[in-house]
């Protein structure tokens, strides 16, 4: 069952709270950090799967979220990946038995392609995707809501920074 909206919209409210706590906590406990050091990216990179392109209004939906959660979309194109590009993006998965199976998915419509910017980007992005597998769905996540499965869960993100600069440099050099 899926969650309503505005349930969805109360969460991301709460969830952008608690990272301004978070970002206090560091700041008031004289915690430094720096741009590489985990869970702090300053840029990031997300995908919206075709899957979501197909659907009416979902990227926007998608759009409004990352708006909402003070991450600024600072590059976008909408394409059709070609096999290479795929496999190039995909390719720390190369060697699973469900390689094929994505590199198609992900190649049978356009995407989205975009540079996220802001505060904790990275963890950001990550924290509104949530997991990948549906029986991991956190209540009130993209996946959640628009997900249906493990291939067809609505959007893609770097997964550390080094991935994210990966990424990013594959589409936006």
């Amino acid at each position: 069952m899926k969650t309503p909206l505005s349930l969805f919209f109360l969460t991301l409210l709460f969830n952008q709270l608690s990272c301004m706590q978070s970002s206090l906590y560091l700041k008031n406990n004289n915690v430094s950090f720096s741009p590489i050091m985990r869970g702090y990216i300053r840029q990031t990179f997300a995908m919206i799967k075709p899957d979501s392109i197909a659907r009416e209004n979902c990227p926007e939906a998608i759009k409004a979220i990352i708006g909402m959660n003070n991450l600024n979309i600072i590059a976008e194109k909408k394409l059709l990946l070609s096999r290479e590009q795929a496999q190039a993006l995909y390719q720390e998965h190369s060697g699973c038995e469900y390689f094929q199976r994505l590199i198609d998915f992900i190649t049978s419509g356009p995407v989205i392609l975009m540079v996220l910017e802001g505060p904790f980007a990275g963890m950001k992005w990550r924290n509104l995707m949530g997991p990948s597998k549906p029986h991991e769905y956190q209540e009130d996540t993209i996946r959640a809501i628009f997900g249906t499965d493990q291939l067809h869960n609505a959007v893609h993100g770097a997964d550390s920074a080094n991935a994210a600069q990966r990424e990013i440099k594959l589409f936006f050099s």
